[in-house]
């Protein structure tokens, strides 16, 4: 796979605190974890998520522009955009508290963590060796042909995602809150749609989540397995779909499988001094 140049991360500024929301601050969490949600999805879905995982880590959601306290700032244009912006607040924040992180990534959301961490590795070599790894859910590797959805009518794109379980009813259900909530779904979706993958391999252990009765193939585990150049761990779930919109105690358990599969130091510990990378 030849590589492509890496976007730099954008500046801190203008305001790190609206890229991210921590719904529930944990400072004597030992770890972080960088929840990226899936098209369309605000970041305050990430909520009953941190209550769900309690003092394991602290839960910090990437709210990108186009919605929550940031509905009148223009959407990104790319997948490439996103990962900067989100690489750029990772950075701030690790080199204010050094705790190692974990970056969750649901849907498209896992192509944003991915590209993000390749950003951080480029950009910042100090902040990368405090990353514990990928974890990216319900997502084909990247590259993978994505289905078009961002042009369908929007009653097909109902039917779609009212199919596969990542938006709440709530929203499906009311003409007014989906129209209100449809840009952003749109241009997340034609992001992922529009990414070209030409990056390296990534060099820290990957996550990926497969489901009772899924097979390798249903999680494109041989995919992903191409841009892995560090370990593979793969996590049981109850269900395929969903977690996120709709299951967050179920993502919850992920999570926490996934901070021990990488090996995450005991809740409580203090953050080390000296930040380093983790051993896997």
């Amino acid at each position: 796979m030849s590589g492509n140049p890496i976007p730099q991360a954008a500046p801190a500024a203008p305001a790190v605190s609206r890229a991210l929301y921590v719904p529930q601050a944990c400072t004597e969490a030992s770890a972080v974890v960088y929840g990226v949600g899936h098209a369309g999805a605000g970041a305050a879905s990430w909520k009953p998520v941190a209550a769900g995982l309690g003092p394991a880590a602290e839960i910090r959601a990437y709210r990108l522009p186009g919605r929550d306290n940031r509905l009148r700032e223009p959407p990104h244009a790319s997948v490439q955009a996103a990962a900067a912006e989100l690489a750029a607040a990772v950075v701030e924040r690790w080199r204010e508290d050094g705790r190692p992180y974990l970056i969750a990534g649901i849907c498209s959301g896992a192509l944003i963590g991915r590209v993000a961490l390749s950003v951080i590795a480029s950009a910042a070599p100090d902040a990368a060796a405090g990353a514990l790894g990928l974890l990216a859910v319900d997502q084909p590797a990247p590259g993978a042909p994505e289905p078009p959805l961002s042009g369908l009518p929007t009653a097909e794109l109902r039917r779609w995602l009212d199919e596969h379980g990542d938006t709440p009813s709530r929203v499906l259900g009311d003409d007014r809150l989906f129209a209100f909530f449809e840009p952003a779904l749109r241009g997340d979706l034609r992001m992922a749609e529009d990414y070209t993958h030409r990056l390296e391999p990534l060099d820290v252990p990957l996550l990926l989540v497969r489901a009772a009765g899924q097979s390798e193939a249903d999680i494109d585990l041989a995919g992903w397995r191409q841009d892995a150049a560090g370990p593979v761990h793969v996590l049981g779930a109850v269900a395929p779909g969903g977690l996120l919109a709709t299951r967050p105690d179920d993502l919850a358990d992920v999570l926490g499988a996934a901070l021990a599969a990488v090996g995450q130091v005991a809740v409580g510990s203090p953050p080390p001094s000296s930040p380093g990378r983790p051993a896997w």
